[in-house]
């Protein structure tokens, strides 16, 4: 479908050169704008292929938005990841402490009584 609809597309303003995006949510949203663009230049409406250029250029750029915005997601989903075994070794050598401290007292304790 999406081939199709960018054969379409590249039929009615050739000088576009083919999106290349991983996530194939913001290349449908990518492919309607452009689908958009292309029927207000058939229709007359915006002057044009400066018009469909400035289109696109926002397109690009609406993507490049969007493909920071699942970067910035992925990073923090990272730092929360890290931030849980922080918490957990953190928790982990409160205990150990805790046991140190017990075992201690215990010697402490023997060593007085003899």
């Amino acid at each position: 479908m999406l081939t199709f609809v960018w054969k379409l597309v590249a039929n009615l303003i050739p000088d576009l050169s083919p999106p290349t995006f991983a996530n194939s949510n913001l290349t449908i949203r990518f492919l309607v704008g452009a689908v958009v663009a292309a029927l207000l230049f058939l229709l007359g409406i915006g002057g044009g292929t400066g018009f469909i250029a400035v289109l696109y250029d926002a397109a690009r750029g609406t993507l490049d938005v969007s493909n920071h915005i699942v970067q910035i997601t992925s990073t923090s989903a990272e730092t929360g990841r890290m931030a849980a075994e922080a918490r957990d070794s953190a928790v982990d050598l409160s205990q150990q402490a805790e046991t140190l401290k017990r075992e201690i007292g215990a010697f402490i304790v023997s060593v007085r009584a003899s």
